[in-house]
């Protein structure tokens, strides 16, 4: 089984971003989200381009507890994570485990695309 998911929205929005926010250019910038998220300050923006995103550095996104925001360029149905799993290869989008909040983006739980261990975002 492959889990897929479509890139709309990720946020965790711990502080208001600011005037002197970044945005980070995925792949421009940096080759993977990840790389793009280890790079981004509390405020950043990492902005992802069409395409379909997989493997190491593509999956399993941890901000880390930075106050960022992730999101497509152009939307959930040009750009797209494919978690590439299966039942003995888990693997989900993102991995929110850093004390993110309610002011965070997200899922409450352990689903398929989302996996939060002592977080709750929203």
């Amino acid at each position: 089984m492959r889990a897929l998911l479509r890139l709309f929205v990720v946020a965790v929005v711990l502080f208001p971003l600011t005037a002197g926010a970044t945005i980070i250019n995925i792949p421009g910038d940096y080759p993977t989200i990840q790389e793009g998220i280890d790079h981004a300050v509390d405020g950043d923006t990492v902005l992802v381009a069409p395409g379909t995103y997989r493997g190491d550095g593509n999956r399993d996104l941890d901000f880390r507890g930075k106050a960022i925001l992730v999101t497509s360029e152009e939307g959930p149905e040009e750009t797209v994570i494919d978690c590439d799993a299966s039942y003995y290869d888990l693997h989900r989008g993102f991995y929110f485990h850093s004390g993110e909040d309610t002011s965070s983006g997200g899922v409450h739980g352990s689903g398929g695309a989302i996996y939060c261990y002592e977080s709750a975002p929203q």
